[in-house]
């Protein structure tokens, strides 16, 4: 019920919090290098373009394995191996767009963006 749901958020706030703190207090703590590790931050920075292009990935996946196979009933390692399989194929575009136009655009100092900006503050 309400309460029910009340004591999650509560739980879930005070949790975002805690971990907040551990890492931010404790750079060099357990906690603050398993954020920091590489392949987890470049994940966070191409999680827009995850955000993006993960739907449209994650279909074509599923079309794929509906033409090649149509599966009638699915046992957990199926599952778990289809689970793996497609968040692997979904990395593949999401990357694709992250390296091709995010990281460029919106990732670079003095990049494509810095020159019209530029230009529009002198006419201005």
């Amino acid at each position: 019920g309400a309460a029910g749901y009340a004591v999650r958020t509560a739980g879930l706030f005070a949790g975002f919090f805690v971990l907040c703190y551990g890492c931010f207090t404790r750079p060099a703590g357990f906690v603050a290098r398993c954020f920091a590790l590489t392949p987890l931050r470049w994940l966070g920075n191409m999680s827009y373009s995850y955000y993006l292009i993960h739907g449209l990935a994650l279909k074509a996946m599923f079309m794929v394995i509906g033409w090649l196979w149509l599966p009638t009933q699915l046992t957990w390692p199926w599952i778990a191996g289809l689970l793996g399989l497609t968040f692997a194929a979904s990395l593949v575009p999401a990357a694709a767009l992250f390296l091709v136009v995010e990281r460029p655009w919106s990732l670079s100092k003095g990049g494509a963006l810095a020159a019209p900006l530029s230009r529009a503050g002198a006419l201005g």
